[in-house]
């Protein structure tokens, strides 16, 4: 019996002149392929990619960590709990974790193969836990070798100030978008669409787009509303978003890392009710470090898209405080 396949073919116009996308999607772990149309009709075939070759690209990544755990004083740590969890990341085509743990005494020496991400993420009793990203921009060469990293566990009990915050951010396609700037804690409507015009520091809401800035949509109650919705982070190349993988207690996250703010977005669905586990991260922008939680997304009868944020943000000037986001969120 044939294996079975999903075919996609967008077309601009009859004659196809103007062809973008076509992509045939074998499933049932069968190779992925896209086609990417020119205005040159012969010229069909532009990448193929496939599952195995992803893999085996990934099979040559080699992640070496080398640190110390320490206390807030400088001090080693002994009896840290380290647990690494390994993340093999292939985009559309999924993805694939394993995780372990292991009891060190402020030294640690890792080597982690075949995995695009490396999550570490350090405990012990009395003490704020510590999320610490290893992604795959630190390679080169499918080789990354970090040396003297250095991991400051807070005593429980250091208090920082802090501000919360609930908001509900809107957004009716086309037309209006809140911004939340956390720098003021101030919310303010804007007219337009999704990124435009959007200051730095504010969080706002908008649509995941296509290369072409086409987006998918649903049927709601008679209303066509975007299927794949971000919250985003306006902000420098150094500051952004770390969405803190397997927790949904945001009142967990109690130190802020030091690094690896890469992402500026965070993507869920409009159609599923995600939220009943929550979606929590961390932000820095500048020296201003917080936590944050997505909560209920609803939907209007008009389309406009409502999504609860809650926010806390560091008050501290002391270097030594200004990472510590324990409390509530609202």
């Amino acid at each position: 019996m044939p294996r079975k396949i999903i075919e996609i073919l967008t077309l601009m116009n009859n004659e196809m002149k103007f062809l973008k996308t076509v992509c045939i999607v074998f499933i049932l772990n069968l190779p992925i392929v896209l086609l990417h149309g020119e205005e040159n009709k012969d010229e069909k075939y532009k990448q193929i990619f496939t599952k195995e070759k992803a893999f085996k690209d990934i099979a040559k990544n080699v992640f070496h960590i080398q640190g110390k755990v320490v206390d807030e004083n400088g001090k080693p740590l002994n009896n840290v709990t380290l647990e690494v969890e390994k993340s093999i990341s292939l985009g559309f085509l999924g993805s694939k974790d394993s995780s372990y743990k292991k009891t060190i005494n402020s030294q640690f020496d890792i080597e982690e193969k075949n995995c695009s991400v490396v999550h570490l993420y350090f405990s012990k009793q009395g003490y704020y836990k510590v999320y610490k990203p290893i992604t795959h921009r630190l390679l080169k060469d499918h080789q990354a070798d970090i040396k003297n990293l250095k991991i400051t566990m807070m005593t429980v009990g250091e208090k920082a100030k802090h501000k919360t915050r609930a908001i509900v951010l809107r957004y009716l396609p086309g037309k209006t978008n809140d911004i939340y700037d956390v720098i003021s804690f101030k919310e303010k409507e804007i007219a337009g669409d999704g990124n435009k015009n959007i200051p730095l520091n504010n969080f706002y809401l908008d649509i995941k787009r296509d290369a072409n800035g086409k987006y998918k949509t649903y049927n709601y109650r008679g209303i066509q509303v975007p299927e794949i919705v971000t919250l985003n982070l306006n902000c420098k190349d150094k500051d952004g978003i770390i969405v803190v993988r397997g927790e949904n207690d945001v009142r967990n996250l109690r130190l802020a890392p030091e690094n690896g703010y890469i992402e500026k977005s965070i993507s869920f669905s409009s159609k599923d009710d995600v939220f009943n586990n929550n979606i929590v991260f961390y932000f820095k922008l500048g020296n201003t470090f917080g936590k944050g939680r997505v909560g209920k997304l609803f939907v209007s009868k008009n389309g406009q898209i409502k999504v609860l944020l809650d926010i806390m943000k560091n008050l501290e000037k002391d270097p030594k405080k200004i990472r510590i986001v324990s409390g509530k969120t609202h």
